[in-house]
């Protein structure tokens, strides 16, 4: 008899094996061919009963940016739903947006206000040769490199135009301009990205709003995990100025297009990338 059986009895056994198997199929069912599902799944349901999950993936979602953080979900009974689910990683992402904003108007010293500008910078960057790769592999990178770009800017631009003024900030990638191995999703989503902002800054130049692209060359960060082991730059090697980029000169080079001094700058695709690349 196992230790299990020894402390449960048979029957409880049973029931413990039911819920943990029951566990990993909630888990698993929740997962959606389309995130604009999850609204509609989570309205299924008034609350999240009781279960409760803390998102650390990446970029914002990690708490204190930590790379290695891991994502944490508990709460689950045997009458836990996919719907119970799909609410509370709502509520998980909504408290963590809301923790960020206090720690910003903390370190300002007062309340955000409107919403003025919008930065776009997740990306995902992971290495696979063309053949290799499934329609899934594909669909990752667009939804996160193209998608969220498309969703986040949408939002911005109701809220921007209510006040006729601001600024979003695409972030490019150097391979969408020189080709890279292995990141044809990468590069696709990149350029798609200048194209957007082209478009975008078109369609809303009478309105106050500029929307530029800033296109990043080789900086000097720790890449995340899901740029891959395969990962070369497509740079190669230090660029003409002999060294990599700063993280600060990139910050830069989005504040200064934040300001009112670069009120005429507007669908431009801007490299920062110590000569590595001429536009």
């Amino acid at each position: 008899m196992s230790s299990l059986e020894e402390k449960l009895g048979p029957g409880h056994q049973q029931i413990v094996i039911g819920l943990l198997i029951f566990a990993a199929g909630a888990l698993w069912g929740v997962m959606l061919a389309n995130a604009d599902e999850i609204n509609l799944l989570a309205d299924e349901v008034e609350n999240s009963g009781g279960v409760m999950i803390v998102p650390a993936f990446t970029g914002w979602g990690t708490p204190h940016w930590d790379p290695m953080a891991r994502g944490l979900i508990i709460g689950i009974t045997r009458d836990t739903s996919r719907a119970h689910i799909a609410r509370a990683a709502l509520e998980g992402i909504a408290l963590s947006v809301t923790a960020l904003v206090q720690l910003a108007e903390k370190s300002l010293g007062h309340q955000l206000g409107e919403l003025a500008v919008l930065v776009n910078n997740a990306s995902q960057r992971n290495f696979i040769k063309f053949e290799d790769m499934s329609y899934q592999d594909w669909q990752k990178v667009i939804k996160i490199n193209l998608d969220a770009v498309f969703l986040t800017s949408k939002s911005a631009l109701i809220e921007m135009k209510k006040n006729n003024w601001g600024r979003i900030i695409n972030l490019g990638g150097l391979s969408a301009h020189i080709g890279a191995i292995g990141r044809a999703h990468v590069v696709t989503s990149k350029l798609a990205v200048v194209g957007l902002t082209r478009a975008l800054a078109t369609e809303y130049a009478d309105t106050g709003i500029t929307i530029n692209c800033v296109v990043p060359g080789l900086i000097d960060t720790v890449r995340g995990a899901s740029a891959g082991t395969g990962l070369v730059h497509p740079s190669h090697s230090n660029p003409p100025l002999g060294r990599k980029g700063n993280p600060i000169e990139v910050a830069k080079m989005i504040s200064n297009l934040c300001n009112e001094s670069s009120d005429f700058i507007t669908g431009q695709t801007i490299h920062v990338n110590g000569g590595s690349y001429f536009s």
